[in-house]
């Protein structure tokens, strides 16, 4: 009863937004606005577009400089390691384990809570709900992305943050149904890019998008004595990036206390500007792990200003052991 009452409350507060359309607060330099179920967040230098109809888990993310690419949320894989290099293969799936789709999921937004310090907004944090995860093999699955934009730079938890650029995103996953506890889960992401960009690794090695070996998946390896990994796309001068941390919090049933495993990843190309990314985590009861988006350019325009547009869309639903205490985390 009180998680339906949660979620009418939620879908209250995004009708009343979706039904302002727009709002200002002159005081705060902030303006919101909300157009055809379409969520933006503007700083200076980059916008940041999410479509919250609830069926497409993912990011629009645009430099002033017209630098700009997609991030969608695409799968969730059980495999088994088995030429032990701890990431993922096409080949190592699981027979009769089907990929879960979380295109296929319904999400609802959460509204957003604006920080302030001494009257000045500091930070946004938003997140998002699945409304429903169809199969009866997942009703224990909980999955939450709590999403921050800080307009300082930060370190959180070693984890470097671009202040008014970089949207960080906390990912919560329990209950997942292992069919062993030695097989690893994997997170694909897709990155579209846009035309004539150019894709480079932690090691400032140009990786080829051009061509299709899907199914053939590399891995990335992971720059020592960095807990930020980061793939950067570049087109002319421009630069943007997307981060990932090499570490995740873990904890099983029978633990009190969250402790740090290895984070991998290996990617493949589509041969039309598509990089999929698949993040490799150990087993685990609960997952709590920090990848981002962002830019290092400070674009080419000024005096633009801070604008939100409501929404994003993300798979989401609060893990059951942290819902009374992280509603959001920063």
């Amino acid at each position: 009863m009180n998680k339906k009452l949660t979620l009418i409350g939620l879908g209250f507060i995004a009708l009343m937004l979706l039904t302002m359309g727009s709002q200002a607060a002159p005081e705060q330099g902030i303006e919101y606005e909300w157009k055809n179920g379409i969520a933006t967040v503007e700083t200076e230098n980059v916008t940041i577009s999410v479509n919250t109809f609830g069926n497409l888990p993912g990011f629009h993310y645009k430099l002033v400089s017209g630098l700009n690419y997609t991030v969608i949320f695409k799968q969730l894989a059980e495999y088994e390691d088995q030429n032990e290099d701890g990431v993922f293969q096409a080949s190592e799936t699981l027979t009769g384990m089907p990929y879960l789709t979380l295109t296929s999921i319904s999400w609802i937004f959460s509204g957003f809570n604006v920080e302030e310090t001494e009257g000045l907004v500091t930070a946004i944090h938003f997140n998002f709900t699945a409304d429903e995860i169809i199969g009866l093999v997942y009703d224990e699955l909980d999955i939450t992305i709590a999403m921050h934009l800080y307009l300082e730079d930060q370190v959180i938890d070693g984890y470097e943050l671009v202040g008014g650029t970089e949207l960080k995103f906390d990912l919560y996953i329990s209950g997942w149904p292992w069919e062993s506890d030695t097989n690893f889960l994997a997170l694909r992401f897709d990155i579209i890019l846009s035309e004539g960009m150019q894709v480079r690794n932690q090691f400032d090695q140009q990786i080829d998008t051009s061509v299709d070996n899907s199914g053939s998946e590399k891995k990335l390896e992971n720059k020592a004595g960095e807990l930020k990994q980061e793939l950067t796309f570049q087109n002319e001068e421009k630069t943007a990036f997307f981060g990932y941390a090499d570490k995740a919090q873990i904890k099983n049933q029978t633990e009190s206390q969250y402790e740090y495993s290895s984070v991998n990843a290996s990617y493949c190309a589509t041969g039309e500007n598509v990089l999929r990314i698949y993040l490799s985590f150990e087993h685990f009861d609960y997952l709590i792990y920090d990848p981002s988006l962002g830019t290092y350019d400070s674009g080419e325009e000024d005096n633009v200003p801070f604008a939100w547009v409501t929404a994003l869309i993300a798979p989401v639903i609060f893990v059951a052991a942290l819902k009374a205490s992280n509603k959001f985390r920063k």
